[in-house]
């Protein structure tokens, strides 16, 4: 089905709530990671995050040599243009075979209950690369995150003083 414009949905609305959030977060971190596959939210958040004097590192997964030769380098090329576009470096995080087994080592030891989430091992490895905070373009993220993260930025605007960490959601 095509997509169509709905002019009743103003979508400058969207823009500058997304602008005050990376705002925010970037006021109050010295040092920003985003996590960016090249898509298009974690690109947005590598562009607002890299323009009005602000500088944060982009990430991405490699899935080491082996792999990359088998499948291809997947996201790289995308993250790679996103992090030329903003002019910054591209970190690779290493999640080769070796890798993995780490991660996953780091995994099983801390969690004892089932995971939904099936790129927890990933986020893994990236948060062991991440420098201080990171930000992300989906669901974990304080910008672009699902209903949970939406209902956190919400409450968080209305309430400015309750640090985003402190706001749950109670399923009562």
């Amino acid at each position: 089905e095509e997509v169509v414009p709905r002019p009743e949905l103003d979508v400058d609305v969207v823009g500058m709530a997304i602008e005050a959030e990376v705002s925010q977060i970037a006021n109050r971190h010295e040092r920003i990671d985003v996590w960016c596959s090249g898509g298009i939210d974690s690109s947005t958040l590598a562009y607002l995050h890299n323009i009005n004097g602000r500088h944060s590192d982009i990430l991405t997964l490699s899935y080491g040599a082996s792999l990359i030769e088998e499948f291809g380098e997947g996201e790289i090329p995308h993250a790679r243009v996103t992090a030329d576009a903003c002019g910054v470096p591209l970190r690779m995080v290493d999640m080769d075979e070796i890798a993995f087994l780490g991660v996953h080592q780091s995994f099983v030891s801390g969690h004892h209950s089932p995971a939904i989430d099936t790129c927890l091992l990933a986020k893994y490895a990236l948060a062991n690369a991440t420098s201080q905070v990171a930000v992300t373009g989906e669901g974990g993220d304080p910008v672009f995150g699902g209903v949970k993260n939406d209902f956190v930025t919400f409450y968080h605007h209305q309430h400015p003083s309750v640090p985003p960490g402190q706001i749950t959601i109670s399923t009562r």
